[in-house]
């Protein structure tokens, strides 16, 4: 897998985000949360909202089929079972009626690349606001593409 020769490689870094203060996504609409144009591996995304019927996009670019969207809300997670860590990677980690926060996760056992981009978004429900209370997420970019290659032709000793 790259994650065990990573380090060795050039061309890339980490992209750590944690966006703390709240915001709104209207009813009925969508908002882009974070976005990329360059290659390289969602590892994890993690977004906490105030409703279970909000849904959460991740939308990464095959080669061979084009964009291709995963959408879930919290609530088809915990009907689902999905309670807890899994291969696939979207989970609902937090489901509280009470203090009306939801949260879900994406932590794939097996990092989600994407070769010319990907995006994450919310969309609200046509009926009610959204509010997003926080959204993380560790990504690899590679943003020299060519020294990348390079160096990972080293590597494996494929020259």
């Amino acid at each position: 897998m790259i994650q065990d020769i990573l380090p060795l490689l050039d061309g890339w870094s980490y992209s750590i985000l944690g966006k703390t203060t709240p915001f709104i996504v209207p009813r009925g609409t969508e908002k882009v949360i974070e976005e990329s144009k360059k290659p390289g591996w969602i590892v994890t995304a993690i977004c906490t909202l105030d409703n279970p019927d909000a849904t959460f996009i991740v939308t990464g670019y095959d080669p061979y089929r084009g964009y291709i969207e995963n959408a879930v809300t919290p609530r088809t997670l915990k009907d689902g079972g999905a309670l807890y860590p899994n291969p696939f990677g979207l989970w609902v980690s937090r489901y509280d009626d009470t203090e009306k926060k939801y949260t879900i996760a994406f932590t794939p056992d097996d990092w989600l690349p994407f070769t010319t981009g990907y995006k994450i978004a919310i969309r609200a429900p046509m009926n009610s606001d959204v509010i997003v209370y926080r959204y993380d997420h560790v990504l690899i970019l590679i943003y020299d593409r060519e020294a990348f290659i390079r160096s990972l032709r080293e590597v494996l000793g494929t020259r």
